[in-house]
């Protein structure tokens, strides 16, 4: 009886049971253990790597050797720095400047640091623009025989690369630029006389005629013509203004002394130093490099800009490889930025926009490049692998897995039923 009462606890339990729904992976039966072995099956590749695992390693990067990508960035960035602020003259963007001495002779003494500045639009000024005929006259003293810039003794000028005429003092020689119609903005090729402030000039006065007549400029060194070339004022800027011992912006002063200086035009002559046209220009002056850094326009030759662009490809390339996207971009720009706003602080250099903007292009080359090179390539790339089964497959593929095990199911309830009947007709 206790063999009975148990083969109707055990069939009771299984009848009872409720069936799972339809795709559920039970453990109960074979039924359910042979669909969740196929489910698996597809699940995995051959060589058991998880589907989920691989999506996961699709998308890191590939591995990088970090030690050629600093090389190429540090070897860059050195030849950047020495090509951007060489010679390494480090001077402030401002200079405070004052007036110069005058002495009761009348004479204006410049130390290198002062200098006397008219407005904008002078009279005489435009006229000799309009009319292309000026007359300067003055006299000088040099301090120091061997002063470079040159050294601005007077200047009519915007600044030290636009002028329409200039007279200065290189080492010993005197100097004169006019704007021309075969010169540049600054008036060069310049007319050079030499030794008028040699060594044995030092302490003397010396009567300098500048004369713009005709087409052609004469100059007269104590009474000596010492320039008669062809030159026909051209492109004149009325607005530019009178300068004496150094350029309005600054940069180029002159230490000496001038007196007696005097301008003709057609309609105007004017004794300058006791006309009031001209006051000391003391304060904080901004040098030139301030003022030409939002120029777009770097003024140098094309394969230079070239030459620019291709040297910071390496670095964009560089920054690439070692940083995720977004952070080599910041580099990029950063260094670009980094390198003109230095040339501020450097003597004789003259940074531009322009010139930024020619980097970070070169920079976003290189980052392209970089990008490209981490793509994964053919050989990289995993093997394909079957999708997950749907809830539809699922139910096909335990459809097919019943077909295929239904006769053993059959087979193995007629022994269980045998079984039973069995002990029954024991007892």
């Amino acid at each position: 009886m206790d063999g009975v009462r148990e083969v109707e606890r055990a069939s009771g339990a299984m009848t009872s049971a409720p069936p799972g729904p339809v795709g559920t992976l039970g453990h109960g039966g074979p039924r359910g253990s042979l669909v969740e072995k196929v489910v698996a099956a597809l699940r995995e590749r051959p060589d058991g790597e998880r589907v989920a695992e691989l999506r996961v390693a699709r998308t890191e990067r590939r591995p990088v050797d970090r030690t050629w990508p600093i090389a190429i960035l540090v070897a860059a960035l050195v030849a950047l720095v020495v090509a951007s602020w060489f010679p390494f003259r480090p001077e402030l963007p401002w200079e405070p400047r004052r007036g110069p001495d005058t002495t009761s002779a009348g004479e204006v003494r410049f130390n290198g640091s002062s200098v006397l500045v008219s407005p904008p639009g002078v009279d005489w000024v435009a006229d000799a623009a309009a009319s292309g005929s000026l007359r300067l006259a003055f006299d000088a003293r040099t301090d120091v025989t061997d002063q470079r810039g040159p050294a601005r003794l007077l200047s009519i000028s915007r600044d030290t690369l636009e002028a329409d005429l200039m007279i200065g003092q290189d080492g010993d020689d005197l100097v004169l630029r006019v704007r021309r119609s075969d010169s540049d903005l600054s008036g060069d090729p310049a007319f050079g006389i030499a030794d008028v402030f040699s060594l044995a000039a030092l302490g003397r006065w010396r009567h300098v005629v500048v004369d713009l007549q005709g087409g052609r400029v004469t100059v007269e060194v104590d009474g000596v013509v010492v320039v008669d070339e062809p030159a026909e004022p051209t492109g004149w800027d009325p607005a530019y203004r009178l300068s004496l011992g150094d350029e309005a912006a600054g940069r180029r002063g002159w230490v000496g002394e001038l007196r007696n200086v005097e301008a003709t035009t057609p309609d105007h002559h004017v004794d300058v130093l006791a006309s009031g046209q001209v006051d000391d220009g003391s304060g904080i002056v901004w040098r030139d490099r301030v003022r030409s850094l939002r120029s777009l326009n770097s003024h140098d030759p094309l394969a230079l800009t070239v030459v620019r662009f291709a040297v910071f490809v390496p670095v964009g390339l560089a920054l690439g490889l070692l940083l995720r996207r977004r952070w080599a971009l910041i580099g990029v720009v950063g260094i670009s930025l980094a390198l003109v706003a230095g040339k501020l602080f450097v003597a004789d250099r003259h940074p531009r926009l322009g010139d930024a903007i020619v980097c970070v292009l070169g920079g976003l080359a290189g980052l392209a490049l970089a990008a490209r090179g981490q793509r994964p390539t053919p050989s990289d790339a995993p093997e394909p692998t079957q999708a997950p089964p749907t809830a539809e497959r699922s139910t096909a593929e335990r459809s097919t897995a019943e077909r295929s095990t239904g006769p053993a199911s059959t087979n193995q309830s007629s022994s269980s039923e045998g079984s039973s009947s069995s002990s029954l007709s024991s007892t």
